[in-house]
């Protein structure tokens, strides 16, 4: 069987890829030692992971931010003794970019680099809203 040429996408203000730093893992929750969930920015993480499995992984999940322009925020609700419901707003994640190339940018590292984990037979599963999907798509 004969690779074909890699297809590379290319736009205005591309940034050229740099190799993630390395990174390690912290355990969130026990479960299942052959499934993990890594919380945080996911090139560092997917630095950390890529040498837990050395034949690859079966699946890849990713779900970055959806260009929205906000910064979004955690909601925590507690009841006070009377009864009243107390919110407390913290910082989630910020998806604030400079523009639409900063954002895509971003993204293209971290399909990458999840491409990367994958074995020859994975799936890389994307979610992204309808703006972006077909530009992830290329």
């Amino acid at each position: 069987m004969t690779t074909s040429p890699s297809v590379r996408l290319h736009w205005p203000g591309k940034a050229v890829p740099q190799p993630a730093p390395a990174a390690e893992l912290r355990l969130l929750r026990g479960g299942h030692p052959a499934s993990m969930l890594v919380h945080g920015d996911n090139l560092l993480g997917m630095s950390a992971i890529s040498r837990r499995s050395p034949d690859g992984f079966a699946l890849a999940y990713l779900d970055p931010p959806f260009f929205t322009g906000r910064q979004h925020s955690a909601v925590a609700r507690t009841r006070k003794s009377n009864g009243e419901i107390v919110r407390r707003l913290t910082p989630a994640f910020d998806d604030r970019w400079a523009d639409f190339e900063e954002y895509l940018g971003t993204l293209a590292e971290r399909i990458a680099a999840a491409r990367q984990l994958l074995r020859p037979d994975g799936c890389l599963v994307l979610h992204v809203d309808s703006k972006t999907s077909h530009y992830a798509k290329v």
